[in-house]
């Protein structure tokens, strides 16, 4: 701007133009300059209210978006605990299958070998028919420690 006033300003001197001339040109420089400035002034303000309005916009959604978090929040707490409870429930069993396994392998470790021939042996008489194919059972007598009814089966 200054620039342009002073080449107005050497115009004058040099009689190019005369004081009438070279005052309306620099009213309208400096006029350019203030519509400029207000020009200026209003995208600015534009450009604020757009952004306004596009923070506004970006709130409510992240609003939105949270309300709707939170509801999935709250339904999912009595999932997560049931699940929890059943998962612990699960742990508990299953600690409790293991202590019997290793309580069941220590007392396999500390029994006695069982000597069959030690043990009373009962003899049972049968009649028998020639086509009997067996004429005597032994029964023999072994202590109840020694088998589980899941050998039996």
């Amino acid at each position: 701007m200054k620039e342009e006033i002073m080449k107005v300003l050497s115009l004058l001197e040099n009689g190019v133009i005369n004081a009438e001339e070279a005052d309306k040109l620099i009213k309208t420089i400096n006029g350019d300059r203030k519509e400029r400035s207000e020009a200026k002034e209003k995208v600015v303000s534009n450009l604020q209210d757009a952004f306004s309005k596009v923070g506004e916009g970006l709130g409510g959604i992240a609003k939105v978006v949270g309300e709707k978090a939170e509801k999935v929040a709250q339904e999912a707490k009595p999932v997560i605990k049931k699940m929890g409870e059943k998962v612990g429930d699960a742990a508990e069993e299953l600690a409790e299958k293991a202590k019997n396994i290793k309580k069941a392998r220590e007392e396999k470790k500390n029994e006695e070998p069982v000597d069959a021939e030690a043990q009373e042996v009962t003899t049972v008489e049968t009649e028998s028919d020639d086509d009997d194919f067996i004429k005597d059972d032994r029964i023999v007598i072994m202590p109840s420690e020694s088998f589980s009814s899941k050998d039996m089966e």
